[in-house]
């Protein structure tokens, strides 16, 4: 899962917010596609399987809609709305309770947070901006060092 933010389009200078896409995306060998097609079922179809070399083909989910409403409740196996109980002061750790995985807690936890940030038009605006930047902080396991502050 990644969240990644896209400069502005248009005329330098301008005032217009940058705006932020997700990926999540599941790399396996040509030996394994069949896996990668279960994948794409069990998210009910969201998503596709592609070919990116002769040995590799990828699962990627991209669309807001679908990672907000499928694919990352599917990966806590509770819905979004039920998280809440389960992480009241325990930002840092992930709760037996919400049963994510430990390695890509941050990842799906906080761009879910994202998402639900974003609300119904999925746009960045100068009320979210600094928010959706400081979860997307929280995202990366490794900061290389830069801090919150900087960012």
């Amino acid at each position: 899962m990644s969240a990644y933010f896209v400069k502005p389009s248009g005329k330098e200078g301008s005032a217009s917010n940058p705006s932020i896409g997700f990926s999540f995306t599941i790399v396996q060998d040509v030996h394994n596609l069949s896996l990668l097609d279960e994948i794409k079922s069990y998210f009910g179809g969201r998503g596709g399987v592609y070919k990116i070399s002769d040995q590799c083909n990828i699962y990627k989910a991209g669309s807001k809609l679908d990672l907000k409403s499928v694919v990352l409740p599917k990966m806590s196996n509770k819905n979004p709305a039920d998280w809440g109980p389960y992480l009241e002061g325990a930002a840092d750790l992930a709760p037996s309770g919400l049963r994510l995985p430990m390695l890509k807690y941050n990842k799906i936890y906080y761009s879910y947070k994202i998402l639900e940030l974003l609300g119904s038009s999925g746009r960045l605006n100068k009320e979210n901006i600094n928010e959706a930047i400081a979860l997307s902080y929280y995202i990366r396991q490794e900061s290389d060092n830069i801090t919150i502050k900087y960012i």
